[in-house]
């Protein structure tokens, strides 16, 4: 009996020392979801030099993007989220404007360099017809993009507009812009009233 008693309790020390029974695993910490990004926005200027048909191009660096652009299969959207001067502002004849229109980029393709406006109709008020490269690295979905043209307003008082559309490649792949309350069109405008 004596010898039970002390089996017992060696056996009850030995299992205490060793730890006892194994403590249940700990749950894993749950992963949190990466942060979201914030939309970065890119500023492009374009300015009007000396000779009426040259420009210059600013770069301000875009964020880059994990994959190589690829518009097959993808859909090319933007939404204007503003202009300036605003539609139908009042421009000094003769004066220089610059006009600017954010868009961000709610299609599933990443915009690069091959994305630039084309001039379509209208008055044109600038001395280009064509403005690429817009950017100088990419435009991933949801990000934004602010594009400066110089401007000259007409030499005649009058209600002018100009239309401008957003495109890749070919001019044939025009880009469309949500401009407010869901309408959807191919292309942005400067309008503007020379007193």
């Amino acid at each position: 009996m004596k010898y039970l008693r002390f089996l017992s309790i060696s056996i009850i020390f030995l299992v205490t020392a060793c730890g006892g029974a194994p403590a249940p695993a700990a749950a894993p910490a749950p992963q949190q979801p990466p942060a979201a990004q914030e939309p970065k926005v890119v500023v492009v200027v374009v300015t009007q030099e000396s000779a009426p048909d040259s420009a210059a191009l600013a770069f301000v660096e875009a964020p880059t993007a994990d994959e190589a652009p690829n518009t097959t299969g993808c859909s090319n959207s933007a939404r204007l989220e503003d202009e300036n001067p605003p539609f139908g502002a009042k421009v000094k004849a003769g004066q220089d404007f610059k006009k600017t229109w954010t868009l961000t980029n709610t299609g599933t393709c990443t915009w690069d360099s091959s994305y630039r406006l084309v001039f379509v109709s209208g008055e044109q008020m600038a001395a280009l017809s064509q403005v690429q490269p817009l950017v100088k690295n990419t435009i991933p979905p949801g990000s934004s993009l602010t594009v400066y043209i110089t401007m000259r307003a007409p030499a005649e008082s009058g209600q002018y507009t100009g239309n401008w559309r957003w495109v890749t490649g070919s001019s044939d792949n025009v880009v469309s812009v949500d401009v407010g309350n869901g309408s959807l069109t191919d292309a942005i405008s400067v309008a503007i009233t020379v007193p």
